[in-house]
C-alpha cells in the first residue's frame, strides 16, 4: 500500500511476490470456506439452493453450499478443460431460465476464445422463457449476447467491439 498507494500495478506475475500470493490465496480460499461464502454461487443456483427458506440458511448448509467443490470447479475451468464444458453451455444457452442463460453467457464470456464453438450458439439465449418474479435479478440476455459474441471472437478487431460492447452494456 505504501509503495503503490493507488493499486495500480498487479504483482501477481512478479516472481519475487510468489510466496505472498500463495500464502494470500490460501488465507481467503479458507475465509471462504469458514464463513460459508456464497460469492461463487451464480444468481441462479443462489435462489434455486435456497428454496424453501433464504440465502443465509443455504449458505450454511454444506449440501446446498458445497464451497470446496466450487472452488475446485472454477479452477479446473483456469486449467483450461474447456472440451468438457462446452456442450453443456452450449445446451444451457436454451434453457427454459433467463438468469441461468445470463450466467451461461457470462462464463462464456470468462472464458473467451477458447469457446469459439459456442458462437453459432448464442442466439438460442433469445427465445422466450421464464423471468423470474419476487427476486431481483439482471438477466437481460439479448444484451449479453453481443459481449458474449466479441468475447468469443477473440482478435483486435474483436477486442475493439469487445471495448465498445462493455461500455455499452455494462455501467
Amino acid at each position: 500500500m505504501q509503495a503503490d498507494p493507488s493499486q495500480l500495478h498487479n504483482l501477481a506475475g512478479d516472481p519475487q511476490q510468489q510466496a505472498t500470493l500463495g500464502r494470500l490465496r490460501g488465507e481467503c480460499e479458507s475465509w471462504m470456506v469458514e464463513n460459508r461464502d456464497l460469492g461463487l454461487l451464480s444468481q441462479y443456483e443462489l435462489y434455486a439452493r435456497s428454496e424453501p427458506d433464504s440465502p443465509l440458511e443455504a449458505g450454511q448448509d454444506p449440501k446446498r453450499n458445497p464451497i470446496r467443490q466450487l472452488l475446485a470447479a472454477e479452477t479446473m475451468c483456469g486449467l483450461g478443460h474447456v472440451d468438457e464444458a462446452q456442450p453443456v453451455l452450449i445446451t444451457l444457452l436454451s434453457d427454459n431460465d433467463y438468469i441461468l442463460r445470463h450466467e451461461t453467457l457470462l462464463a462464456l464470456c470468462r472464458i473467451g476464445p477458447a469457446a469459439k464453438a459456442a458462437l453459432p450458439h448464442l442466439d438460442k439465449a433469445r427465445a422466450p422463457g421464464t423471468r423470474h418474479t419476487g427476486i431481483w435479478s439482471f438477466d437481460d440476455v439479448v444484451n449479453d449476447i453481443p459481449l458474449a459474441r466479441a468475447c468469443l471472437e477473440g482478435g483486435t478487431e474483436a477486442e475493439a467491439k469487445l471495448k465498445l460492447t462493455r461500455q455499452k452494456y455494462l455501467p
